[in-house]
């Protein structure tokens, strides 16, 4: 199918389709491609327009003669196959990829082709074949340090291992994961790793541990806006209330869970989400609401074949019956239960022997060749030893053949045999004294190793408490970044009141470092027109969050003495920060700037007057997107010339039309498959695609764009995009 005809089957995202037609590279072809697919299939439920979105990426990858690019992509759609739950695809796709992988002897390909595997068959509860794959790219991946592949390894190796049982063994590799994650600042694997211990605890019976770590993740999916994870921490809060018996506060969690379970396109976790509604309303004495949640559960079981879900379902009707005094009712369903429950007992008892002889083989092969490196020194000690021993030998010979010579000659020369007799027998003393003195020296070595061991094992208990320290100094470093960024929040305008003055909003907040050198403010003057204002100070982190305050404070000092004209608050602020403390003596230029845009609109005349330093403003007005430039100077900054009076622009807005203000966070941060910056001119093409959006999903469309752009590279610099629809 070619993209003109796969244009024409829906209507959903006509600025990416059209988007789509101008890319002329094929690996931006197909990352849209597949970008659309995930819309299709999550948004809209239409699973078989998706598929043919999937299809015409996988076509354009096998075109292409780049067998690395085709290996990415095939990868690319293992993961969104086994995201719709056909495992069968998913499984066939990443094997495409692991053999360009060998093809290509590419060990970054081959440590993630065998993690999505990995995952695949984890997720059909295939444990044997999930810990091969995992443990193969947990060994490639340490190999050559590639640290996201090593956390994706541990991750699932743990589960593995808590699904066995093996709790302690668990903890060790979902450890290493969040080690991995928290040097990354990588939030969602954070998030992810918190939720696999939390589960451990639980397991275990610590529910009380168990609930702190569920908080965590929780409170982290929240924060990077991942529904998906916000409704596991639910359920998992949920189940941890049930245990503890508060039946009330759990089914508060599974209805929170439930509302985004609805949305999502995993049916198998929707039915999950029904029978722990089913319990809690047991546990609350509502036998109808049960009855009416285990039928929903029981029709997903049925959908999607699942033993477990019937099983629960089953044994819910029974406890149902059971508290209804229904006795009679409630035996059919006891021995449906128990069928199915005896099936997956059976089912479980092999996977977990498969999984474990598993584990046991690459255990064993670990510690065989921990012997075989054992036995190669130990072979090349003996060589040595038999060296030496042959050296004796030969000296032994040489002695023998001297005396047969000695006695030959006796009778000629008796007192030249008897000196050469000496000499020998001394040599043979000398010979034995160094075979002792050898044996002496490999009794040292032998110490020495013994001395050496010990004293690596106290570097290393050295080295953990140093780890500890540093991580308690870290972690109060972030409590007062955390509690400096709630301050900064309080002194940005509050969403509820920017939707009181505007038809709509939204805003993206991403700091480098928990605090932000970006700001926004607003201020509804007394004449009903609005002042707002984005700006982008020196520097992030800290420093940034100082110069985003006095920034702050100047806006309101100016507007204060009656300076609302956005030209003459450009002047204003510019002042100010002339007046600052001067440069110092070894940097002559000044470094507390800022780059900033202001406006000032008219409700009643719909006209907005602009007028910015080097940020400059995007307006779609009757569809049309245009950029109004700024002054070409920072303010404060002695870097570039002062201007003599900054420029205002006057625009008439039309109903409906949305302005967008954004600091160069966003255009310069580095990613993509060419690690190149992402530009202003891809950010008018996301606006482009959003426009039928409302503000909470241009929000997310945005959030989402960076992130897949910025991958596992660092951010730059703090982000800040806002957007208001008149």
């Amino acid at each position: 199918m070619g993209l003109a005809a796969i244009a024409a089957l829906g209507q959903p995202p006509d600025s990416l389709l059209f988007d789509l037609h101008r890319q002329k590279s094929d690996s931006a072809k197909i990352a849209l491609l597949l970008k659309v697919a995930d819309f299709y299939s999550s948004e809209e439920r239409n699973l078989q327009l998706a598929n043919d979105y999937v299809l015409e990426a996988e076509r354009l990858a096998e075109h292409t003669q780049q067998l690395l690019l085709r290996g990415n992509v095939y990868n690319q759609i293992g993961s969104y196959y086994r995201r719709q739950s056909q495992f069968s695809e998913a499984r066939s796709y990443h094997n495409r990829a692991l053999e360009i992988a060998h093809s290509l002897n590419d060990s970054l390909l081959m440590a993630q082709s065998h993690n999505g595997l990995g995952v695949v068959y984890r997720r059909v509860d295939n444990y044997a074949m999930a810990t091969q794959h995992h443990m193969a790219a947990l060994r490639i991946a340490e190999r050559i340090n590639y640290q996201h592949g090593v956390s994706v390894a541990s991750n699932s190796l743990g589960n593995i291992f808590s699904a066995n049982g093996q709790f302690d063994k668990a903890l060790v590799y979902f450890n290493k994961g969040l080690e991995i994650s928290i040097a990354q600042h990588n939030l969602r694997g954070m998030a992810i790793n918190y939720n696999n211990i939390g589960e451990v605890y639980e397991l275990k019976g610590d529910l009380e541990r168990a609930g702190e770590l569920y908080l965590k993740s929780l409170q982290l999916n929240k924060e990077i806006r991942n529904p998906q994870g916000i409704s596991i921490c639910y359920s998992c809060l949920g189940k941890v209330a049930l245990r503890e018996g508060n039946a009330a506060t759990a089914f508060n969690h599974f209805r929170a869970a439930l509302d985004i379970d609805k949305q999502q396109p995993d049916r198998q976790v929707l039915g999950s989400t029904y029978i722990n509604l089913a319990r809690a309303s047991l546990s609350l004495r509502r036998p109808n609401e049960a009855l009416r949640y285990t039928d929903q559960a029981m029709d997903i079981a049925h959908e999607v074949g699942s033993p477990l879900l019937l099983q629960q379902a089953h044994e819910l009707h029974r406890d149902r019956h059971v508290q209804l005094g229904q006795y009679r009712e409630a035996y059919p369903h006891t021995l449906q239960a128990n069928r199915y429950r005896d099936s997956l007992i059976n089912q479980t008892t092999s996977r977990t022997i498969a999984s474990l002889q598993s584990l046991y083989e690459a255990e064993k092969h670990e510690q065989e060749l921990s012997l075989l490196r054992q036995e190669q020194e130990l072979h090349e000690l003996r060589h040595a030893r038999q060296r030496t021993t042959l050296y004796a030998l030969l000296a032994a010979v040489a002695i023998m053949l001297g005396i047969l010579g000695w006695i030959y000659t006796l009778l000629r020369n008796k007192r030249r045999t008897n000196q050469q007799l000496s000499a020998q027998i001394s040599e043979i003393k000398r010979s034995n004294i160094k075979l002792a003195e050898q044996k002496e020296e490999i009794a040292a070595q032998k110490e020495d190793i013994i001395n050496q061991k010990e004293l690596i094992a106290q570097q290393n208990s050295s080295l953990k408490n140093a780890y500890r320290t540093i991580e308690r100094h870290v972690q109060s470093m972030t409590d007062s970044l955390r509690y400096a960024e709630r301050i900064q929040e309080s002194m940005r305008p509050a969403i509820p009141a920017i939707r009181a003055a505007f038809a709509d909003t939204m805003v993206v907040n991403l700091p480098k470092n928990i605090v932000s050198g970006d700001f926004y403010y607003m201020q509804v003057l007394p004449d009903g027109r609005v002042l707002f204002a984005l700006a982008d100070c020196t520097g992030h982190g800290v420093p940034g969050a100082f110069m985003s305050i006095i920034g702050t404070n100047m806006l309101g000092k100016g507007t204060q003495q009656g300076i609302v004209e956005p030209a003459q608050l450009l002047s204003f602020v510019h002042t100010e920060l002339q007046q600052g403390p001067p440069p110092s003596s070894s940097n002559t230029v000044r470094l507390d700037s800022m780059d900033i845009a202001i406006c000032l609109y008219a409700p009643q005349s719909r006209q907005l007057t602009y007028a910015g330093a080097l940020i400059p403003i995007m307006v779609v007005n009757n569809g049309q997107l245009r950029e109004i430039k700024p002054n070409t100077c920072s303010l404060g900054s002695d870097l570039r010339a002062e201007p003599t009076a900054f420029r205002a622009e006057h625009i008439t807005l039309e109903p409906g039309t949305w302005v967008y203000i954004s600091s160069d966070g966003l255009f310069d941060q580095i990613g993509g498959t060419k690690q190149q910056k992402f530009q202003r001119t891809r950010f008018k093409s996301i606006i482009a695609q959003m426009l039928d959006l409302d503000g909470s999903r241009q929000q997310q469309a945005i959030m989402q764009e960076f992130e897949l752009w910025k991958g596992p590279n660092e951010q730059l610099d703090d982000v800040l995009v806002w957007g208001l629809k008149v």
